[in-house]
């Protein structure tokens, strides 16, 4: 992933927008599949390196909508469970 300054703000590649862009419809898909079915316990995505900040606080705000609890461990592995019963 090649990322490049212009200016303050960082210009990202092709390859590195695609993956982002997956990573988030994947995300919202394991949210939605967790918060419609009680039967799935959790959903667990791999990812290929570190997210940053704004992507995991976006993570966060969606699973939040949906009522479901994303975490992210030290290796970059997310983590989506259903919601406390009361929080629904």
């Amino acid at each position: 992933m090649s990322l490049a300054t212009l200016g303050s703000s960082p210009v990202l590649s092709i390859s590195h927008m695609r993956r982002a862009l997956q990573m988030r419809e994947r995300v919202a898909e394991a949210c939605r599949l967790v918060d419609s079915r009680r039967t799935v316990r959790g959903v667990h995505i791999v990812t290929n390196g570190h997210l940053t900040p704004e992507e995991l606080l976006s993570y966060q705000a969606y699973a939040a909508s949906n009522h479901v609890d994303l975490t992210v461990d030290s290796h970059g592995m997310i983590s989506i469970r259903p919601g406390e019963v009361g929080e629904k």
